[in-house]
């Protein structure tokens, strides 16, 4: 079995000795999908100040690698959630929180449906496969960094490659 460690940034993912961006990269998908979860609330037509509001508390809570509390944030996104049920990205972030406590099973629920939202959204796959590689399920997790490659972000896929656990 693989084991990977994440990084438990919201919208990014990195594992020890095992991927990393460049810090270029990682520049521009942090603002790439910062704008996108901007332009998706704003033109959410059910928007309120309320959600916003939650969402503004789980970001205050990310210290730059990770959640200070991320029981916390899992609440916040949560409400978050019960007011715009239509976020990819709230999901995603909140299966980056359940991740950091170490509850896998929910985390898989989180980026299961951010990717039903939003199947272009990359970083979900990614983070998907990273829990089934971890969990021992190369064949799902090689699917996930297939797709996520698909989608233009072969960092796991390439990585999986090198280490001879997918094709």
């Amino acid at each position: 079995m693989i084991t990977l460690s994440y990084n438990q940034k919201p919208l990014h993912l990195q594992k020890k000795n095992f991927m990393s961006l460049k810090k270029k990269e990682a520049f521009w998908l942090k603002l790439i999908l910062s704008i996108s979860l901007v332009l998706t609330l704003l033109c959410s037509p059910a928007f309120s100040a309320n959600s916003a509001d939650w969402i503004k508390k789980a970001n205050a809570l990310w210290d730059g690698k990770k959640y200070t509390k991320p029981q916390k944030a899992i609440e916040y996104l949560t409400n978050f959630i019960k007011l715009q049920p239509r976020v990819a990205l709230a999901y995603y972030n909140r299966g980056v929180a359940y991740m950091q406590i170490g509850q896998p099973k929910r985390a898989l629920e989180d980026y299961n449906q951010a990717i039903r939202l939003q199947p272009g959204l990359a970083q979900a796959y990614i983070n998907r496969g990273v829990l089934y590689l971890n969990q021992g399920n190369k064949k799902l997790g090689c699917m996930d960094a297939q797709k996520a490659c698909k989608l233009r972000n072969c960092m796991l896929l390439d990585m999986a490659k090198m280490k001879k656990i997918c094709k």
